[in-house]
């Protein structure tokens, strides 16, 4: 008996974490009236650490050393040009994410633009993995934006995605960021679909 009670407590808990996500302001039918013309990627500076990035950043500027190591520090002890180059990095990932997944939801005539705002991105290195904590996470709020007026006409705001990163010091630097973008994008695109 005393089994079953703690069984239903642990569900009771489990439950009680889910997130209710409220449908779609718009019908399937009047989203498919906009076209995504652009997309916009914001909340660069919530960006904690992307050691993938920030490698690629420093071999792309030819950086070694210490001046490797300026890449990897967090928002605001990092350069400009690091969050730039996250900015178009992430970008070109929600971009081509965008034209699989929401192409055939947003067929229309009027131009809209999507927005996908950054509430927080920490991508543990590999001596975090071991120490600390192996899981990358994303939270992200993705709107629909009318280009004519700048009216949000679709928005899903705080959607959280991790990734299990396997491996500790002796794994390579993988970049785990491509996958929540992918995950994030579908549920998105599964969200506006499901009205």
């Amino acid at each position: 008996m005393q089994r079953r009670h703690v069984l239903l407590a642990m569900a009771g808990l489990a439950l009680t974490g889910c997130q209710t996500v409220p449908p779609p302001s718009l019908s399937v039918e009047q989203s498919g009236r906009f076209r995504i013309t652009e997309v916009k990627v914001t909340g660069i500076e919530n960006i904690r650490s992307w050691p993938a990035a920030a490698k690629a950043y420093a071999a792309q500027a030819g950086l070694t050393g210490e001046a490797a190591l300026w890449a990897e520090r967090e928002p605001g002890k990092r350069p400009k040009e690091v969050d730039a180059f996250f900015s178009a990095r992430l970008t070109q990932l929600v971009e081509a994410r965008a034209r699989t997944d929401l192409a055939g939801i947003f067929k229309g005539a009027e131009p809209a633009r999507l927005v996908f705002r950054v509430n927080a991105l920490i991508v543990p290195s590999m001596a975090e993995r071991v120490l600390v904590d192996n899981t990358a996470d994303l939270n992200a709020t993705i709107e629909v934006v009318e280009a004519a007026t700048g009216k949000v006409v679709l928005s899903l705001a705080d959607r959280p995605t991790f990734e299990m990163m396997l491996g500790g010091v002796a794994a390579p630097v993988v970049d785990t960021v491509a996958a929540m973008v992918v995950s994030l994008m579908a549920s998105f695109a599964a969200w506006v679909s499901a009205r």
